[in-house]
């Protein structure tokens, strides 16, 4: 019998050729050290964001920090901005002497009343005040008292009053603040 030649195989076989194996999955490893890197980055943006906040704060309530912290205004001055004098926005209005008797020895004492007034846009440190006495051209007494409370807020009043036992020939009188510009 003739050897029978290979028939083409005219049946489907059961099973499906197989598909083309999938390319060998490559696990990408991150450096060592990423996760850390990541997270040292978002501390870092979070600093800057802090410092930018605080340097905002500093130069948005600047005559707060300078009244509070009076150091700070050679910080202030140093970078360009405007670092306001001891006195500026206090105002001395309303002065009026009178004339008192000391009840103890029945002496004459002078009484100088009057107030301060707070006309900046934020608190100042309220400085002494100082009452100087003159005879027309020279001075004749002075002395240092302290208005009221050492601070006095935005747009507030503080009433001042001082008594003293004036020297002869005394003529006139003038509160001032008594700091040296």
């Amino acid at each position: 019998m003739p050897h029978p030649a290979a028939a083409p195989d005219t049946e489907a076989s059961p099973a499906a050729p197989a598909a083309p194996a999938a390319p060998p999955r490559v696990n990408v490893l991150r450096p060592p050290g990423a996760k850390r890197r990541r997270v040292g980055t978002a501390i870092g943006w979070l600093l800057l964001l802090l410092v930018v906040i605080a340097l905002g704060a500093a130069i948005g309530m600047r005559e707060q920090v300078m009244s509070s912290f009076p150091q700070s205004r050679a910080a202030y001055q140093l970078l360009g901005f405007h670092v306001p004098s001891a006195t500026e926005g206090l105002l001395i209005e309303n002065v009026r002497p009178t004339w008192s008797r000391n009840p103890g020895d029945n002496q004459p004492m002078l009484v100088i009343e009057g107030r301060v007034k707070n006309e900046s846009d934020g608190p100042r440190n309220l400085p002494a005040l100082r009452g100087v006495l003159r005879d027309g051209t020279r001075e004749v007494h002075s002395w240092v008292f302290a208005a009221g409370p050492a601070r006095i807020a935005a747009g507030e009043t503080i009433n001042f009053r001082t008594e003293v036992r004036p020297p002869s020939g005394a003529a006139t009188v003038a509160i001032v603040f008594a700091v040296s510009e």
